[in-house]
């Protein structure tokens, strides 16, 4: 039986009873019951004071009443430093911010229902939230905020069991173009020569023949390689597979050709599968489920995870969309500008609908770090990418959770611009799991 933590607060908002859920069930790894304000306590547990002050309390979080609002409105939350760690909702007391609060606010995603500068894609920017414009994105201050309300809570009952936390590497790979150039139509072969001599890339032109000739491999089909790689990784790797129809952003090979299928049926069978939603299709329920019909009838099983092409995702629309196909679990929280924790955690979690107040059955595993954000958006050198990644690793010690990563079977070959980033892929240290006792001091660093 898991130790249980019991809240006593006068307001029982859903808001309130999914933070709740959220830190203590997911990213804590306890049990939890709300009770209505002067409720005696039950005999045993952890005792929480929320919103009055109570003296038979082993802990007491201060209430802003941000929680008891049901409404959206533009406003940014003032924030302070505790310890050194930011903090949302400044308030006084031992613990001195509404961290209830301040966790809804960033797991929610409420500034992302509020009138913002899209980006060239439609897509919410990095620099456009409040953790991106305080550059804290590389850390899961919700995370760190729940490991720090175990360490109070701790020196308060000791003998309180907290479970061991584990931090895990969970990689992922989108299939967007599943190759370069073997599989394609003539005509669009002679487009894309075209399109190269204008730009005087010929040198192209003997690797397509020399491939269409089987003298060297497909530059994209890299997809031994990134098994070898994965069988070693503590956990399964999840391949997203975009087979939309063909447009301006869908490029890949249309999922009747029989190379396809094969792909789908034999190469991929160590990895589980989930949809890529086309550009073309993705906010639509209809357009999403067709894909999603289309690749089960493929696979022989049912798909019920993916992730959004170019991270394409509006909210609350598209996660509705989603609901509405059957979907049960999408892997898209993530900024495709900048790695980092989108929503404050590297815990799955339910979707909370923030326009309809209402708790979800779609699961959001928050996506980390993803090549292109890297090598494209901020231009690092493998180097560096590699050094940022290791600070987002030891920036889960405290809390635990995944270390989602995403990397494109085109990402991998030198031939077109990835020399030295396999070390960035594939790093030795997130190939083994990392279990250690809650202990740890989750002092925040920037």
């Amino acid at each position: 039986m898991r130790p249980t933590v019991y809240i006593s607060a006068a307001v029982h908002s859903r808001r309130l009873q999914w933070t709740l859920h959220v830190l203590f069930e997911r990213i804590l790894k306890v049990s939890w019951q709300l009770l209505p304000e002067h409720t005696p306590w039950p005999s045993c547990g952890l005792r929480i004071s929320y919103g009055t002050a109570r003296v038979d309390a082993h802990l007491h979080i201060p209430e802003s009443g941000f929680l008891r609002e049901s409404s959206i409105r533009p406003f940014t939350p003032d924030w302070s430093k505790w310890h050194s760690c930011p903090i949302l909702f400044p308030l006084e007391g031992p613990c001195p911010f509404d961290l209830f609060a301040a966790a809804f606010f960033l797991l929610s995603r409420y500034e992302e229902y509020l009138p913002f500068q899209a980006d060239a894609f439609g897509r919410f920017p990095a620099a456009a939230s409040w953790a991106g414009k305080q550059g804290l994105l590389t850390i899961p201050l919700v995370d760190w905020w729940a490991d720090r309300l175990r360490q109070l809570a701790q020196a308060r009952l000791p003998r309180f069991s907290w479970p061991k936390v584990a931090r895990q590497w969970q990689p992922t790979c989108d299939v967007d173009m599943a190759w370069a150039w073997k599989h394609r139509p003539w005509w669009r072969m002679l487009g894309a020569m075209w399109r190269e001599a204008w730009h005087g890339q010929l040198h192209l032109w003997v690797d397509r023949w020399r491939t269409l000739r089987g003298l060297q491999p497909d530059p994209f089909d890299t997809f031994e390689r990134m098994e070898a790689h994965f069988r070693q990784a503590p956990r399964q790797p999840y391949f997203f597979l975009h087979v939309g129809p063909w447009g301006c952003y869908d490029k890949n090979i249309p999922l009747r050709h029989p190379a396809m299928q094969q792909l789908v049926q034999q190469r991929l069978a160590f990895a589980q599968i989930g949809l890529h939603p086309s550009w073309q299709q993705g906010q639509h329920a209809a357009g999403i489920r067709r894909e999603q019909e289309a690749l089960q009838r493929v696979l022989g099983r049912a798909i019920v995870d993916s992730r959004h092409h170019y991270l394409r995702i509006r909210l609350p629309h598209t996660y509705r969309q989603l609901i509405a196909a059957g979907i049960q679990r999408d892997w898209s929280m993530g900024f495709a500008d900048h790695p980092g924790f989108r929503a404050g955690t590297a815990h799955p979690f339910p979707w909370y609908d923030l326009a309809q107040e209402q708790i979800t059955s779609l699961e959001v595993i928050p996506l980390i770090a993803m090549d292109v954000s890297w090598k494209q958006y901020l231009s690092f050198s493998p180097d560096q990418a590699l050094k940022h990644l290791r600070t987002l690793w030891d920036h889960l010690k405290p809390a635990g959770g995944l270390l989602t990563t995403l990397w494109h079977n085109s990402s991998l070959p030198p031939a077109v611009g990835w020399q030295e980033w396999e070390i960035v892929a594939f790093p030795p240290w997130l190939k083994q799991s990392d279990h250690h006792p809650t202990t740890s001091s989750g002092q925040c660093r920037k």
